[in-house]
């Protein structure tokens, strides 16, 4: 079943941030996964988001193919770029069956 990531994220450094998404969208593909949107908040219908943060969604074939990705020593590498440069809030959604 497919399974989605989404991300929230708080940038600091436009331009670090630039380098760290190109590896990481290289690396979504390693793991068959694929970009549906990722960017700024168009509108907001009803709630409190912070409309400054960035978003992106990721569709996988399976759930475990988002953890083999975040659990792997490419992306350990990768996160190190970003971890000074962005706050960000990562989740799983299931996909329907």
């Amino acid at each position: 079943m497919a399974a989605y990531m989404f991300v929230s994220a708080k940038i600091f450094n436009a331009s670090q941030f630039s380098e760290y998404g190109k590896k990481m969208g290289d690396l979504i593909k390693t793991y068959n996964g694929e970009y549906l949107a990722k960017g700024s908040i168009s509108d907001i219908l009803e709630g409190n988001f912070d409309k400054s943060r960035k978003i992106l969604i990721a569709k996988y074939p399976s759930i475990e193919q988002i953890h083999d990705m975040w659990n792997s020593e490419e992306y350990k590498k990768i996160k190190k770029i970003r971890e000074d440069i962005a706050e960000v809030d990562v989740i799983i959604i299931d996909g329907l069956k």
